[in-house]
């Protein structure tokens, strides 16, 4: 989903190719972000913790 959303599709476009409701894929594609930032956080306070 996360590369159809980068591809400049909506929602309503996301939803109907994977079978699933508009509201869902937001949530899903919400959820990921979320992960990707805290991912990326974690990933810079290690580099930060290594100086």
């Amino acid at each position: 989903m996360l590369e159809l959303r980068a591809q400049g599709l909506k929602l309503r476009e996301i939803a109907e190719q994977v079978g699933m409701t508009t509201g869902g894929v937001g949530t899903i594609l919400h959820h990921a972000r979320k992960a990707a930032k805290a991912r990326e956080e974690t990933a810079k306070a290690d580099v930060g913790a290594d100086t």
